[in-house]
């Protein structure tokens, strides 16, 4: 386990509006308020997604198993952003879609659609020297610490 200890510092409440792109528009707001870090809180409705909702195997690296829905589900997420090797922000959101009797959980990677609207708490980070980088073995972004 490595660890890094911060603040809280800004809030914001943010209402995503019927047919944006949820994924898109909160890495927009993040690179337009300078957000380096930051937990992710949503809550809302998607028309649709792309998600992967576990791995085929357990073996590294993972391959993902995927899950498309385009039928609109209740959403309920969490995430947390930070910035990626290039300096953008990175997103990694884990949400639970469902519909019905039907519910999926994994995380959710792009073409996140709002149906509705989605309300969301960012909670920014500080204090914290942190980034997602790639990882070799893995195969994945992960969330590391520079000193």
């Amino acid at each position: 386990m490595k660890y890094q200890e911060g603040q809280i510092g800004r809030v914001f409440v943010v209402n995503f509006e019927h047919g944006d792109d949820i994924i898109k528009e909160l890495k927009a707001l993040a690179e337009n308020k300078n957000i380096s870090s930051a937990l992710v809180v949503i809550l809302g409705a998607l028309q649709s997604g792309h998600m992967v909702v576990g791995p085929q195997e357990c073996t590294i690296p993972p391959l993902g198993l995927p899950f498309t829905f385009t039928d609109g589900r209740e959403v309920l997420g969490i995430g947390t952003l930070f910035k990626g090797e290039d300096k953008k922000p990175s997103l990694h959101m884990h949400v639970a879609v469902g519909r019905e009797d039907k519910v999926r959980v994994g995380c959710l990677r792009k073409d996140a659609e709002v149906y509705l609207t989605i309300e969301a708490v960012i909670l920014e980070l500080n204090g914290l020297r942190s980034m997602r980088a790639f990882n070799e073995e893995m195969q994945i972004n992960l969330l590391t610490f520079n000193k």
